[in-house]
């Protein structure tokens, strides 16, 4: 079976949403919430904190602190990888062909409806939570303030940057960020990428993972992050088809070395993100390349997990420093216990009632906007795919 030609993505061929990327985004989503029910353990929070392995109290916290199980508990990895699976997706999105009239409302309504909701319901979390004494509960739980109107504010409006009620919205700033400049990144890459060979854009790829390493401010390597991942539809597509026919026993390995390359971070002697970033993107090729990744990916409780992802990275967390505060302190394994299945139900919620509908008024809102300006005489819509 030929290549597919740098202009014609195998998404244009196929389904137009990648299943195996659904159930990537989830799994993500769960690192992040079992990330931070695990910090509510002192120990484990100390790494964080300016811990080193020497400082870690308990064979098991340097294990899961200073290994490759990290894994399990990544939440910053996680990240990495939900900013490079957004920079991958909206390129497909832009590849089969979009209106751009309809796009800034219906992506914009896509992030900010959950996120009022999220700012509600976190608000009234926050403010049920008891203060009192932090003895004993470790570094993390009292850097958690209490709920102001003033904050609640700050985090509705997003760009503000958040106030730290609600930490996950921390990531969605950039998020708002990039999904504006998605249009303008997407058009270079797909303007180079039928410019150059699969020789020539390897290199590129992998030059844009190395500023995503370089020290600097966070906006920035988030952007680079979510910049590799808007590289990487034209990689996939330069790879040959019948490598994942012939030898689908090639995706387990590279499986086990893209979660060993998202954990470099913890191991001895490495000091900048270039490793994990490689490994945030490898799991995205991987989801879509990789017969065993992807079926993996796409059985039914990981596409559940993908299809509440947004909520529950939105709501968890206010509900895991509740349960911290209530359990008190020595009792940071229940936070994990209890808190990871609690946030799921919540998350489930949450997605039925505030983003399922915002899902369904932002597609009525894009379609609209984009009716609009066509019956106007402007057609603004740009297809670059075969679909």
């Amino acid at each position: 079976m030929p290549i597919a030609s740098p202009g014609v993505p195998r998404a244009a061929h196929g389904p137009a949403r990648e299943p195996g990327l659904d159930g990537l985004r989830g799994v993500a989503a769960l690192v992040v919430v079992i990330h931070h029910a695990l910090l509510s353990v002192p120990s484990l929070a100390e790494p964080y904190y300016g811990g080193t392995p020497s400082s870690v109290a308990g064979p098991l916290a340097r294990l899961l602190a200073w290994t490759p199980l990290h894994i399990v508990w990544a939440g910053g990895e996680a990240v990495f990888v939900f900013f490079v699976l957004s920079g991958y997706v909206l390129l497909r999105w832009q590849e089969r062909g979009y209106s751009l009239a309809g796009y800034y409302p219906q992506r914009l309504t896509r992030l900010y409806l959950p996120v009022f909701a999220a700012v509600i319901v976190g608000t009234l979390v926050v403010a049920v939570t008891p203060r009192g004494s932090t003895d004993g509960l470790g570094v993390w739980l009292p850097l958690h303030p209490g709920a102001s109107l003033l904050s609640s504010l700050k985090d509705a409006v997003l760009v503000l940057g958040p106030s730290g009620a609600i930490p996950p919205l921390w990531s969605l700033q950039f998020e708002v960020f990039y999904s504006v400049a998605a249009p303008l990144v997407g058009l270079v890459v797909l303007w180079w990428a039928r410019r150059a060979s699969r020789w020539t854009w390897l290199p590129a790829v992998l030059a844009i993972a190395f500023v995503a390493a370089m020290d600097g401010h966070k906006s920035v390597q988030l952007a680079a992050m979510f910049a590799l991942g808007a590289s990487l539809p034209p990689l996939v597509d330069h790879l040959p088809d019948r490598l994942a026919r012939t030898r689908p026993w090639i995706g387990v390995p590279m499986l086990v070395v893209s979660l060993l390359l998202l954990t470099a971070y913890w191991w001895p002697g490495v000091t900048n993100l270039a490793v994990p970033t490689t490994g945030a993107a490898l799991l995205v090729v991987l989801a879509v390349t990789s017969e065993p990744t992807s079926k993996l990916l796409s059985a039914r409780p990981t596409r559940w997990l993908g299809m509440i992802s947004f909520s529950l990275y939105l709501i968890h967390e206010p509900i895991e420093v509740l349960l911290g505060f209530l359990l008190g302190p020595g009792n940071g394994g229940w936070v994990l216990v209890i808190g990871v299945p609690v946030s799921l139900a919540a998350a489930w919620l949450f997605w039925r009632f505030a983003e399922a509908p915002a899902h369904r008024l932002s597609r009525a809102i894009g379609q609209r906007a984009s009716a609009a300006r066509r019956s106007s005489g402007a057609d603004p819509t740009t297809a670059t795919g075969d679909s």
